[in-house]
Formats: structure tokens, C-alpha cells, sequence
């Protein structure tokens, strides 16, 4: 939604510079605020362009006339106030505060900025679970924990943007080298995946392997429509000031594909002035006038630079051609679509396709322990209670702290008849979690029927 709401707000405001009436105006602040509410940070091109249509007479302004564009301005303030006014009303009055769209601006921030984020990426935080269902709670409860006061979400967001500028000021190199990064990924053709992975739906989607122009393509070729219209009045700069202060939104948290997604709709366009000025420059060149090369060669450069070294998954077809052509080249994993879509599938009650997916997760992320927690409930709901056993043995021993685990194998143990090893698990679970009843009341009723064993030892 965020990609038909910024290219419906760009037609608008192509309508409201030519047209010079009001009403486009406030449509493109409307459509700009309801992007806002599916991308938040679309806040800070929607402030961006309302200053620039105060201070830019060549976007409202007749030639001669000297005058800031108030009436303009505020038209396009109204719109998306009375988009947003409504939204920040209605939270108001159901959750008590004043937010005109979420309040995790400051979660984000922090995942972006804090000594663990070395890649530019989403990097999950070890105190939050990677589930929207918990991300709010853990990122309160931790923030809590660490101030020792009662927090809203409101508040929570405060304390982890104060976290991560307090980090950004004590480590300035750090963050520096971290931005480097950032701004290497968000030009990078690899479409980073979050809870939707692009190279995993391809193999089901056949409009996905169609050979269209890709990022890697597109955007290299934005950029160079953008420093080449960079002096063009009007509409194109209008593009430009929501392009420039979006993408630099992006970078100020952490890019993933479809966070760096609304700015396609202002790529496009400018790729195609792209490439119409490099098609003029090698017609010129070809007939002998002319000194357009260097666009040629500048948009050459700069395809180069968002394609190399090649990155994706090994199974794609960019990676088989860079094998061919013997291209510099980085595997990319797609684990974690495979695991979410075998998590779906568990849920969904297919758990020979849930088993494929978390199959396919564990060979190209054999690290990661919760593949092997989910795959061995898939196993144990298909009654292969000793493998599911083999494999929460290989979480627990990636991860030894996680008191559930130890608390499924004691059940696990205790279906094929191995009490002792039951009572065993069941015991470690509660030594790292003394909270654990179920754990206590497994444990005791196995107690009860063999006799009792070691105490379980305080963590």
C-alpha cells in the first residue's frame, strides 16, 4: 500500500504544480498521510515537501512573483492532518495517548543503532522474541528492567531512542563504519528479506521470474536521473526532495526490502530520464558530438556498484550467471522464509510440507536453534518421538539456557518410557526457571510413581 499511495500522491502533486489548484493540494497530503500510516517513515518527506512548497516559488509560484506559497502549503498540511488527526484522535481516546501512527520509532531506532547492529540489516536483539505478537512486550519489559519504572509504549520509545543516541555519541567511529554499511545495502540489488523474501516466493509465483527490471537495475539508474534532474524545477523536484529525505530516512534505522519499496515509485521515473539522456549521449557520441559519455560511463559505474559482488540465494539465476562469467559473489541464505513457512504450515495441520520447509531452513542455517524447537514438534506431532528427541537435543545444545526445551524433552522422554532421563530434563528446567509448575508438577508425578531423586539445584 505504501507504493499506490506515494505514486498516487506523486500524480496528484504533478496535477497540483500544473494545474495550480487547491484542491490537488490537500489530495497529495491526504495520500501522503495515509502513507504514513503503512510506512511511518514517510512522516519525514511528508514534512520535507511541506517546506518545500512554502520555500520553492518554481513549484507554485508564476514567474515574477515574489511570495512564499502559504495557500499551497497549508492545503497540503490539511490533507494529511485530516488523515492523521483522525487516526491520533481515535488513539487517544481507545489507548489514552496522542500517537498520529505507531510508537515504535524509537524500538526501531535502537535496532538500528546499538553496538550488535555491525551489518546495516535487521539484526535480532537477544531480549526480544522475533514475533510480532512479543516485540512490543519484550522492548517495554526490558526497557522497564532497565530504568526500574512502569513505561507505556509511548515512553518505551523515548528510552530506546535516548539508548541508541546515547550508544551513537560514546561510539561516533562505530556508528560511521555502521552507516557505511547501510548505505552500501540500501543500493545493493539484493532484495534483504524480512517476513517476505522474494527469492523464496519466485519458485511459486511465476510473474516473479518474468524478466523485468529488478532494483539492480532501476536503481543505479535513479540514481543517475537524480543528479540528473537535480536542477530541474517543479514536479522533478518535488520527486527528488521525497526521494532524498526517504532515503535518508531509511539509513537513519536499518534497510530491509520493504522498507526501502516506496521509493520505487520516484526511481522509476527518474530511471527513465536515465536512460533517455544515456540513449541522446550515445546517439551524439556515435555521430561525432557531443560530450555525453560520461553518463554512459557514470551509469555503467553505478550498476556495477549496486550488482557487485553478486548477492543471492545459490539457487537463483544471477547466481548461476555470476558462477558462469566468474563474477565476484556472496550466498545469501533464505532460512528464515523457509521457517516461517514451515511454522505456517504446522500451524495449517501440512506437516509433511511444514517438515520440507524446516528441512530446508536447517540446511542453510544449520546455527539457527529454532528450526530444530519447530521441527521437533513437527516430528513429535507425527509420532516420531525419537527423532523430535534428536532434535531438541541440537537446540539445547546451541542454546542452553531455554528452560522450554529442557520442559518438551522431559515430555518426550517420558512418552518412550525413558523416566529417568524425564525426571533429568525436567529438573534443568527448572533450575534455569523455578517458576516452571508445569515442570514442577511433571516432575513430581514422576516422583510419585518411581520414587524420588535429587532435588532440582536453585539456578
Amino acid at each position: 500500500m505504501d507504493l499506490f499511495f506515494t505514486a498516487a500522491s506523486f500524480w496528484t502533486l504533478g496535477r497540483a504544480i500544473a494545474e495550480r489548484r487547491l484542491g490537488f493540494w490537500c489530495a497529495t497530503g491526504a495520500l501522503l498521510g495515509l502513507g504514513c500510516l503503512v510506512r511511518g517513515n514517510l512522516l519525514l518527506p511528508l514534512a520535507a515537501l511541506a517546506v518545500w512548497v512554502l520555500v520553492d516559488r518554481s513549484a507554485t509560484v508564476p514567474k515574477g512573483r515574489s511570495r512564499f506559497a502559504w495557500r499551497e502549503g497549508a492545503a497540503l498540511v490539511l490533507g494529511a492532518a485530516v488523515v492523521l488527526g483522525v487516526v491520533a484522535t481515535r488513539n487517544r481516546v481507545v489507548g489514552g495517548e496522542w500517537i498520529v501512527t505507531t510508537a515504535q520509532a524509537g524500538q526501531n531506532f535502537y535496532q538500528g543503532n546499538n553496538a550488535g547492529a555491525t551489518t546495516g540489516r535487521y539484526v535480532a536483539l537477544p531480549f526480544v522474541r522475533s514475533n510480532p505478537k512479543y516485540e512490543e512486550h519484550d522492548f517495554v519489559a526490558e526497557a522497564e528492567r532497565r530504568s526500574g519504572r512502569t513505561m507505556t509504549t509511548r515512553d518505551a520509545s523515548r528510552f530506546w531512542f535516548a539508548e541508541a543516541l546515547a550508544w551513537i555519541r560514546s561510539h561516533p567511529g562505530d556508528w560511521l563504519r555502521l552507516m557505511a554499511k547501510k548505505v552500501v545495502v540500501l543500493w545493493e540489488a539484493y532484495e534483504v528479506p524480512d517476513n517476505l523474501d522474494y527469492y523464496v516466493y519466485r519458485e511459486t509465483a511465476p510473474v516473479l521470474r518474468l524478466p523485468l527490471p529488478g532494483f539492480g537495475l532501476v536503481a543505479p539508474l535513479g540514481l543517475l536521473g537524480a543528479f540528473l534532474l537535480r536542477n530541474r524545477p517543479g514536479w522533478a523536484r518535488g520527486i527528488l526532495v521525497h526521494f532524498t529525505v526517504y532515503a535518508g530516512s531509511v539509513l537513519l534505522f536499518f534497510v530491509i526490502a520493504r522498507y526501502r519499496l516506496a521509493m520505487i515509485p520516484a526511481l522509476f521515473p527518474m530511471a527513465g530520464y536515465a536512460v533517455v539522456h544515456m540513449a541522446r549521449a550515445a546517439r551524439d557520441a556515435v555521430q561525432g558530438r557531443g560530450s555525453g559519455a560520461w553518463a554512459i560511463a557514470l551509469g555503467v559505474a553505478l550498476v556495477a556498484f549496486s550488482n557487485l559482488p553478486v548477492r543471492t540465494p545459490a539457487n537463483h539465476w544471477s547466481a548461476r550467471l555470476a558462477a558462469a562469467l566468474h563474477l565476484p559473489a556472496r550466498p545469501e541464505s533464505s532460512s528464515i522464509a523457509h521457517f516461517n513457512l514451515g511454522v505456517l504450515n504446522a500451524q495449517d495441520g501440512r506437516l509433511p510440507d511444514a517438515e520440507t520447509e524446516l528441512r530446508e531452513a536447517l540446511r542453510q542455517d544449520p546455527a539457527h536453534e529454532p528450526i530444530y524447537v519447530e521441527l521437533g514438534k513437527v516430528l513429535a506431532r507425527e509420532g516420531r518421538t525419537d527423532e523430535a528427541i534428536e532434535m531438541y537435543a541440537r537446540a539445547v545444545a546451541i542454546e542452553p539456557r531455554d528452560a522450554a526445551v529442557y520442559h518438551v524433552l522431559g515430555i518426550l522422554n517420558r512418552r518412550r518410557g525413558a523416566v529417568e532421563a524425564a525426571k533429568e530434563a525436567f529438573r534443568k528446567a527448572l533450575e534455569l526457571d523455578p517458576r516452571r509448575q508445569d515442570s514442577a508438577r511433571e516432575l513430581g508425578s514422576l516422583e510419585d510413581r518411581s520414587g524420588p531423586g535429587p532435588a532440582p539445584r536453585s539456578p
